[in-house]
């Protein structure tokens, strides 16, 4: 479908398309490499131009060339008509291809493509090497052509280079890390006085991440997208490895080498040479009855038991046997020509193989295997001081990458609309309470109330809710293969979620914005709440002193001994008027007011208690039904905590609720506080969520049947 520059002729081999259907499911990336290989540009070894720098002749292809002469003529943007007629004069493209290529990065949608944009791409596409890259992204980002970078122009660099790396899937946490550092490093070498290309340059060489960015040679693999491409980070090996290229032992000092986060390829940097060779397929593209993948063996990885001859692997070296990324069986080499077809293992029932996943264009299309549950998983990559990345890298190690998403990277909607229509998927929010109720809200959003089942996996602080439902307080390094064998036995069940509504009685009142109107913890009022919003406001101010979890328990220890001294809550009953079923209620003489939806607050205390006598019930978190318990000061919160008091007062249960405040009081949602100025509170049903519960055994699921509903 492609013309060629001036009188070039394409490989007579090469297959040619001649429709725009037959375009229709290609990336970006994969049209701009055909246009490469088809004639659409020259690659930087077939100059006609050439101008000197730094100490040799830096070349540059006619493609970006042509981009660059035309940049200031479209003021950073092309059209469909201005690309058309740029690409005629230049090449001789057909029209038909440069329409699909225009459609497949006009990203809003306005007819327009940033030059910028484009031409990054091109830059990693072309077969240059990445020094003469970063001379032409040195002048392509020279705006007013002084011959210098401002930190502006240097920021831009920042944006477009993050921007590409989400769409290309390439893994972009160390990149933007070394970026970061880069850019003040060539602010104090220039002195203020902008960035010279030879100090861009020489900078930039110096970066491992930038080269490999710039290194990517994807011209070899037309066949093949961004994301079945290997995406390799350096880590090193304390215990020893082997590279799957050479079969040479990691030696060295420190051992290190590149490691493939998808599939466990280990490399020597030196035998990747900034190259990046095919991973596991994750996509197809036609959509046909779901079929399981083929093995993808990846040799040295071998341990345990040949899965074949069932003799025991000795050795981890690539001579010796290959682990198959997918099922994670291992097999000599002389019987993988024997192995059975690929099982994808015992987490078959949450993998999504690659003839599951459609890609058009990007828009991705879910048809899972069926009779499987297969996992949409969502990771807050900033959680748990480091755990949320490490965590991350493991399930995209064990499932199909397109199955994690980082919410660091836009939230959890794009994951959620993609699975949305999958039937039976169960989802996966890794990171605290927080990150669960973030979830769950954008699912109502989408409509997907009670469609699918949500499991907890805890990073960080405030995980009640994990806790709960048999997931443990924190993430202590457990293998996540074996969790993920945990969510295919755990079973579903249904937390009530409550909305709450606020009525103010004087609008012109100083009050704070309520943070959450969706309680699925708890919701309290009173001593707890003024000593959560002592802590926020103190982390606010002072980010620095809040580190850690141990620190961040003894401010909170001395904020409620400030508490107990001060009683800033006592006689609170005074203030408050509560209806429950339209009943109204008598307040003993109390600090604070809790309405509990869980079994689990203050880092796992039950508030409601085990022990219940009539007229109370037990609590259950799916009976539509929300507890009433009352503290008398920060003390008996210490207490309850210690372990020294069972529970608190109970009070009441209900499943409407109406509380009124007279004067302006601390509150907090979930963890989340705020000052409230006099107002009237509702609460009401919102919906049921499915939760996955934690397997345990027959014993300890029986003893923990009450709290969460089961029987």
């Amino acid at each position: 479908v492609m013309g060629c520059g001036g009188s070039r002729e394409a490989d007579p081999g090469t297959p040619r398309q001649s429709s725009a259907e037959s375009l229709i499911h290609y990336t970006a990336e994969q049209l701009l490499t055909k246009w490469i290989q088809f004639g659409g540009s020259q690659s930087f070894n077939r100059m006609k131009t050439t101008r000197g720098t730094m100490s040799g002749n830096i070349k540059r292809s006619n493609t970006l060339a042509g981009f660059r002469r035309n940049h200031s003529e479209y003021a950073g943007d092309l059209s469909f008509e201005q690309f058309f007629q740029f690409a005629q004069q230049n090449f001789g493209s057909d029209e038909t291809f440069l329409k699909r290529l225009l459609e497949a990065f006009d990203y809003e949608g306005n007819g327009r493509v940033a030059f910028r944009d484009a031409a990054m791409r091109i830059i990693i596409l072309e077969n240059a090497t990445p020094s003469e890259k970063l001379a032409f992204m040195y002048e392509v980002f020279d705006l007013n052509r002084d011959g210098t970078l401002s930190a502006i122009e240097l920021q831009n660099i920042i944006d477009v280079v993050m921007s590409s790396t989400l769409s290309l899937g390439i893994s972009s946490e160390e990149l933007h890390a070394e970026l970061s550092a880069l850019f003040p490093k060539l602010e104090a070498t220039a002195g203020g006085q902008g960035v010279t290309v030879s100090q861009w340059v020489e900078h930039g060489l110096a970066c491992t991440e930038l080269g490999k960015y710039l290194g990517l040679d994807r011209t070899s693999l037309p066949s093949q997208t961004a994301r079945d491409l290997h995406q390799y980070r350096l880590k090193r090996f304390p215990k020893g490895a082997f590279c799957c290229v050479c079969s040479e032992p990691i030696a060295g000092l420190y051992r290190k080498a590149v490691l493939c986060m998808l599939c466990g390829h280990v490399a020597h940097e030196r035998c990747v040479n900034g190259k990046l060779t095919g991973c596991r397929k994750t996509t197809t593209l036609e959509l046909k009855e779901p079929v399981l993948p083929e093995h993808f063996w990846v040799p040295g990885q071998a341990h345990g038991r040949c899965h074949v001859c069932r003799k025991r692997i000795t050795s981890r070296s690539p001579s010796s046997g290959a682990c198959c990324a997918w099922c994670h069986e291992s097999a000599h080499l002389n019987c993988l020509e024997h192995s059975p077809i690929c099982s994808l293992g015992t987490l078959r029932d949450s993998i999504l193989p690659a003839a599951s996943i459609l890609d058009r264009g990007g828009a991705l299309q879910i048809r899972p295997v069926p009779g499987t549950h297969p996992l949409c998983v969502f990771v807050n990559s900033r959680s748990g001081a480091g755990q949320g990345l490490m965590v991350m890298r493991a399930f995209r190690h064990y499932l199909n990458p397109l199955q994690v998403f980082d919410l660091a990277n836009g939230g959890p909607r794009e994951g959620l609309q993609v699975f949305q229509d999958t039937p039976d998927v169960r989802i996966v929010c890794c990171g605290g309470d927080g990150t669960a109720g973030w979830v769950m809200s954008e699912m109502d959003r989408l409509g997907m109330r009670g469609a699918s089942a949500v499991a907890v996996l805890p990073l960080g602080t405030g995980n009640d809710l994990a806790r709960c439902l048999g997931w443990g307080g924190g993430y202590t390094g457990e293998d996540i293969s074996k969790l993920l064998q945990q969510y295919q036995a755990a079973t579903a069940v249904k937390l009530d979620r409550w909305t709450l509504s606020i009525s103010v009685v004087d609008p012109q009142a100083e009050t704070d914005k309520i943070p959450l109107n969706i309680l699925n913890n708890y919701f309290s009022v009173g001593v707890d709440a003024a000593i959560a919003l002592r802590f926020h406001q103190e982390r606010q101010s002072n980010p620095q002193r809040f580190t850690s979890r141990a620190k961040n328990k003894v401010y909170y220890a001395q904020y409620g001994w400030a508490e107990a001294i001060n009683s800033s809550c006592a006689n609170l009953q005074e203030r408050l008027t509560l209806i429950v079923d339209d009943v109204p209620v008598e307040l003993p003489s109390i600090q604070g007011l809790i309405f509990v939806n869980i079994s689990s607050m203050y880092g796992g205390s039950n508030l409601w208690g085990t022990k219940v006598r009539p007229p109370y019930r037990p609590q259950r978190i799916g009976d539509g039904v929300i507890e009433i318990v009352a503290i008398f000061g920060s003390i008996h919160v210490g207490q309850i905590k210690g372990g020294l008091r069972g529970s608190a007062k109970r009070i009441a249960q209900g499943s409407r609720i109406k509380l009124t405040t007279t004067a302006k009081l601390p509150m907090q949602t979930d963890g989340e506080p705020w000052q409230q100025s006099a107002c009237t509170v509702e609460l009401a049903l919102h919906n049921k969520q499915l939760m996955l519960v934690a397997p345990r055994s027959q014993a300890a699921r029986a003893a923990a049947a009450v709290s969460v509903g089961t029987v």
